[in-house]
């Protein structure tokens, strides 16, 4: 388990290692994103004695589109390796339900392909006029790169069901289109918030620290 992005359970062996399968669950505590870098999981002090090549699988909650892979390369650790994380552009289809989670529900479609997807921290987001549900129930704290929402037709509402969900991190919005979008969740985000089109308004901002541009003719 990872309490923190700096610092895991560590699991000491003593002995040699012998892993009875080819799985390797990581928790990640509370969604957090892990920077890049190694993380020691298992030290042994005897010899590692694996059925076949050390390329075990990982499983767990990634909540970046960073890819996360084993190693035995040092001496007696079982070492994960985190790539950089990195984002995505997606939009909001909502066509298995009106939940924005992370990593779970496929309610998105990346931009460049068209392939669903579920959300992950650092991506690029939009909301337009192709959602099909714009009850939107954020679940848990998200941090995309920058979140557009170009609507015209379709007006949204972002609330959360579970009282957690929220938008953070140093993300900006930028509202376009001649709707609407209410955001009924405790965003704390820093970016900038641009309204170049229609109306945004923020019902529960207790910890909102986003400096707000308002065109003529828009609403805040």
């Amino acid at each position: 388990d990872f309490a923190t992005a700096t610092s895991n359970d560590i699991v000491v062996v003593q002995g040699n290692l012998v892993p009875s399968n080819s799985l390797v669950r990581i928790n990640p505590y509370q969604s957090i994103v892990l920077p890049a870098g190694t993380y020691p999981l298992i030290n042994y002090t005897g010899a590692l004695s694996w059925d076949g090549a050390f390329n075990p699988a990982v499983q767990g909650t990634n909540t970046s589109r960073s890819a996360w892979t084993l190693t035995n390369d040092v001496p007696n650790w079982v070492n994960l390796t985190v790539s950089a994380p990195f984002g995505t552009s997606i939009t909001w289809r909502g066509w298995v339900n009106g939940d924005w989670d992370v990593g779970i529900t496929t309610n998105w479609v990346i931009d460049s392909n068209g392939t669903p997807t579920p959300f992950y921290h650092y991506d690029t987001i939009t909301f337009d006029d192709t959602g099909l549900m714009n009850a939107v129930n954020l679940t848990t704290a998200v941090q995309p790169t920058f979140m557009q929402v170009n609507n015209s037709a379709v007006n949204y509402t972002v609330s959360s069901l579970s009282g957690l969900g929220k938008i953070t991190g140093i993300t900006g919005v930028m509202k376009t289109g001649a709707g609407a979008i209410g955001f009924m969740t405790p965003n704390d985000y820093t970016g900038a918030t641009m309204i170049f089109g229609g109306a945004l308004t923020i019902y529960d901002a207790p910890a909102f620290n986003s400096i707000v541009t308002v065109n003529p003719g828009c609403a805040f």
